[in-house]
């Protein structure tokens, strides 16, 4: 097949004879071939590719600079190219020279190399727009040309960006749906977007693009001039549902027309994770992708091959990287990843062997740092740079001290590897990563110990004068970013609520400061001033006072409200102001002094219930806070501290439960628990749990024995006469812990309920932000047993039943029961109610009839489920309730109030699992775990 298109260059010989006299005129044959006819028709520009190839094409790749780097005028630029023979499926050729071009002019060349890099200083730069690149040859030869990277010089100076600034490699991290806190740029250099850059989020509907997400990375990223990864191109899971129904030549032509929409939005793309996690069964949809793009074929990769020529067809300018998790903590897995890199090194389609370096697989190599080190001279084996992608550690005991042991342990093994070009870590601030423990800062803005040796260890490796090295960064004390608007509409988001609608752009001549204003423009402005949102995120902290500043009109008079509110369940609503907006500009300032703490908040502006459009610029908000004159001193330590009580089940703790199982008996059964002492069992001290009354279907005892260790809460099982987990708060989502049950009916044999944790989200509960786990029973082995979701809130517990299982059966929700927690208090957390009761003890009144709620419990259905396109939400004659549809991550995707009966479309959403949860007063009624296909 004749090359038509990408960066290569080479010829790709049939395989030769071997065995005696043969194979040694064969190979001498051969070398003749490739030392002068391969030349020559090298020279002609005729070149062909076989399948069964004996040359391997030289690696080529710029590491350094990026692309959309800037420099100053006059000083110097290093550029830095790994190069090298290695990695193919033939045996090595060396590498002679690797000459270095600034667009088409050639400026310098070199054979000295260190460990595969070839450096070049480029001297007093002139101010332009450069594209650079290198081309390597080999002793056979054989050129190949890396992919170009643009350089900007101009007259301003470099701004210090990241704390690896002038230390040789980017630190990059990632943007996604919790903004960007205004330390990103201090800390990182690098951006990747989390999730907003991938196929099934920008087209989940077929040619309806949504690059929001994608553009509000991308754009930081190219706005400051930093690396940036495009994450992902080709991948199993967070695909569009559509792309299973189409036959193999529509399949391959719209995944051709995504890579040309990504490269043609996004020119400034450094690296490409162009195929993503295709390793094994690491993505179950990978099948989709390798039965449309023609199977394993002769190669056995020629699917893969397809989409890296594709991909080097439409991002010439950018490194195309195969990415997979899964390998540092396992050779084999490596050496399959080779096998694939092998072929595409051969035909120059492979720029960087990506790991992602998730905790599951770097924590417990922190205790085995050589042989961390071993595992990337096996990744770099396949003779292309080594890119760290998305990087988390949280410790064999996810706390400060094993964090911190295996940052110190490993980090350096990836970041001092010659081969390793860049890392990027997959976030770093508390409850905002994907994975709970991986945070490096908390939400308040205190640092892990981890992140605090990260910085000393940083700040402690040698200075190369790049990248982003330049003058310090002058901290803003605006904490919104782009207040301005020079950066288009990066930073800010718009919601929409029911059928309202309405548009968000940036314009000029508004006539209010600088040049750019963000008008806000209702088409349809809904019945409710919210029903339109302009929003950005705006953390504070408890006892500090804020300055919230902006300059505001609108095209004729109109009011519009600003408010500061928690972005999640219950949706509290810190402050809000309304301003009467007339056709003349307008500056606006107030003072804001929280006294609660929400790292969760987001600055909105009301543009809902008026039509005019509305115009904004230089908002701010900004920290006022006057510093004390003389801190107090921190108190001295308690020689003999108390010991904490616990925070699952303490003295006085009670719970009031209703169940209804027509299994047994028609009527609603009344359950009260409190948790009335200590005692000793088993050698551990337990909390006693007494029932007043108990369900004699569940099988469970009336007293109960727990305790807990950190965020784990164990139970006595008296049927094995051991402790068993009942929950595990430190799992995150797709974890699980599980408990011996036995099987009556299967001859009481030994089974496992597997609980497993779907996503992660929190709840605000009287002023305390409590963990909540949405979470799946199964019976491990039991055939008849059907899973059921629940939800467990920290302190409290799961909200159908404390026992969501019998000791001496199956799953209590294998039957129709249904209800639940219906009040929940004790001294420290308050009372907490499902309903609209004000105390526990008015709710229960009688202990022969039970609880007697003042109205009757709201009852919402929801169907059909699973679903495809539409779910019904029926509420019956129930009022003032609220919905919320979260992913499995626990990140909220829709919301709203529910008026009455709502359809909802869904027909947009990935294949997945999804969590409905319904409230009303902003407590929790009900949770719904929908299955979207």
């Amino acid at each position: 097949a004749r090359i038509t298109s990408g960066s290569q260059a080479g010829l790709f010989l049939g395989a030769s004879n071997s065995g005696g006299i043969t194979e040694y005129f064969s190979s001498m044959l051969k070398r003749i071939f490739q030392r002068i006819v391969l030349p020559a028709i090298l020279f002609c520009g005729v070149f062909y590719l076989h399948a069964n190839s004996e040359i391997t094409l030289p690696s080529c790749v710029i590491t350094y600079p990026h692309n959309n780097a800037y420099y100053q005028e006059g000083t110097d630029l290093v550029i830095r190219v790994y190069s090298t023979g290695l990695g193919g499926t033939n045996d090595p050729a060396e590498i002679v020279k690797v000459e270095f071009f600034a667009d088409s002019l050639k400026i310098h060349e070199t054979s000295g190399h260190d460990r595969h890099t070839y450096s070049f200083v480029w001297e007093d730069l002139q101010a332009g727009t450069y594209r650079i690149t290198a081309i390597a040859t080999d002793d056979l030869g054989t050129t190949f040309t890396s992919a170009g990277v643009i350089v900007n010089v101009g007259l301003d100076p470099v701004i210090r960006k990241g704390m690896s600034a002038g230390k040789g490699k980017y630190l990059g991290n990632i943007i996604g749906h919790h903004g960007i806190r205004s330390d990103f740029n201090e800390l990182w250099n690098g951006v990747t977007a989390e999730n907003g850059a991938k196929w099934g989020v920008v087209e989940g509907t077929r040619d309806v693009m949504n690059w929001t997400q994608a553009d509000y990375a991308y754009n930081h990223a190219y706005h400051h001039n930093m690396m940036y990864r495009y994450h992902a191109i080709a991948w199993g899971s967070q695909y569009p549902q559509w792309i299973t129904e189409l036959e193999p030549e529509e399949f391959q032509q719209e995944l051709e027309e995504y890579m040309a929409a990504v490269a043609d939005r996004y020119p400034m793309i450094d690296q490409v994770d162009v195929l993503n996690e295709q390793l094994r069964t690491h993505a179950a949809g990978t099948v989709y992708f390798r039965d449309a793009l023609g199977g394993a074929g002769e190669t056995g990769y020629d699917w893969q091959i397809w989409i890296f020529e594709k991909a080097r067809h439409y991002f010439p300018d950018a490194k195309l990287v195969l990415n997979d998790y899964g390998l540092e903590n396992d050779a084999t897995a490596i050496n399959e990843m080779l096998g694939l890199v092998r072929v595409l090194r051969d035909r120059g389609l492979i720029d960087g062997f990506g790991t992602q370096a998730h905790y599951f697989n770097v924590d417990q190599m922190a205790t085995r740092p050589n042989t961390l080190k071993s595992r990337i001279d096996l990744m770099a084996s396949g003779g292309i740079p080594v890119y760290v992608t998305e990087l988390d550690l949280r410790g064999s005991s996810n706390d400060d001290a094993s964090q911190l042991f295996s940052y110190q342990r490993t980090f350096p093994v990836f970041w001092e590897h010659p081969a390793v070009a860049g890392i990027t870590l997959w976030g770093y601030v508390t409850g905002q990563t994907w994975r709970e423990g991986t945070g490096l800062i908390n939400s308040d803005g205190t640092k892990r110990p981890a992140m605090l040796w990260l910085e000393e260890y940083m700040d402690e490796q040698p200075d190369t004068g790049y990248p982003h090295y330049g003058i310090e960064h002058e901290p803003d004390s605006n904490l919104i970013y782009n207040g301005e608007f020079n950066y288009g509409t990066t930073g800010w988001d718009i919601q929409l609520h029911f059928d309202a609608h309405a548009t968000m752009e940036v314009v000029t001549g508004a006539e209010m400061s600088g040049s750019n204003a963000l008008r806000i423009c209702p088409v349809n402005p809904g019945t409710a001033n919210w029903h339109i949102q302009v929003r950005q995120n705006a953390p504070f902290e408890a006892g500090r006072q804020y300055r919230i500043a902006f300059m505001a009109k609108a095209d004729t008079n109109r009011v519009m409200d600003v408010a500061v509110q928690q972005e999640g369940s219950p949706w509290t609503t810190h402050y809000q102001r309304s301003f009467d907006l007339t056709a003349e500009v307008q500056e606006f300032s107030r003072v804001f002094s929280p006294s609660v703490t929400d790292a969760t908040a987001k600055l909105k502006f009301y543009a809902g219930n008026g039509q005019p459009c509305i115009y904004i610029d230089r908002v701010e908000f900004v920290d006022i806070t006057e510093p004390d004159e003389e801190p107090e001193p921190d108190p001295e330590p308690d020689p003999d501290p108390e010991p904490e009580a616990p925070d699952f089940a303490p003295v006085g703790a009670t719970w009031y439960y209703t169940k209804h199982n027509p299994m047994y008996s028609d009527d609603i059964s009344y359950l009260k628990i409190i948790a009335t002492g200590d005692t000793i069992v088993d050698g551990i001290e337990c909390r006693i749990l007494e029932k007043e009354k108990n369900l004699e279907y569940t099988g469970r005892p009336d007293i109960e024995y727990m305790y807990q260790e950190d965020s784990v809460v164990y139970f006595w099982d008296e049927t094995f006469e051991k402790f068993q987990i009942l929950y595990d708060l430190t799992k995150g989502e797709g974890e699980y812990w599980k408990f011996e049950v036995l099987d009556t009916h299967n001859d009481n044999k030994r089974d496992t309920i597997r609980v497993t944790v779907d996503s992660v989200s929190w709840i605000e509960i009287n002023d305390q932000m409590l963990k909540e786990l949405h979470v799946t029973y199964q019976m491990v082995s039991v055939e008849h047993s059907q899973p059921y979701s629940s939800t467990i809130i920290e302190k409290i517990g799961d909200i159908h039943y404390m026992f969501n299982y019998t000791p001496y059966s199956t799953l209590q929700y294998d039957g129709p029961i249904s209800g639940g927690l219906r009040c929940y208090e004790d001294a420290e957390l308050g009372f907490y109610s499902t309903g609209i009761a004000e105390s526990c003890d008015y709710e229960y009144t009688d202990p022969d009839t039970g609880l007697t709620p003042a109205q009757p419990a709201v009852e919402v259905q929801v169907y059909p489920n699973p679903a495809r396109d539409i779910i019904n939400i029926i509420t019956g004659t129930a009022t003032g309730l609220h919905f919320e549809l979260l992913d499995i991550r626990g990140v909220a995707l829709r919301e709203g109030n529910l008026p009455g009966d709502v359809r909802l479309d869904i027909s947009a959403m990935p294949v997945g699992i999804y969590v409905l949860r319904i409230l009303e007063d902003n407590r929790l009624k009900s949770v719904h775990k929908i299955l979207k296909y």
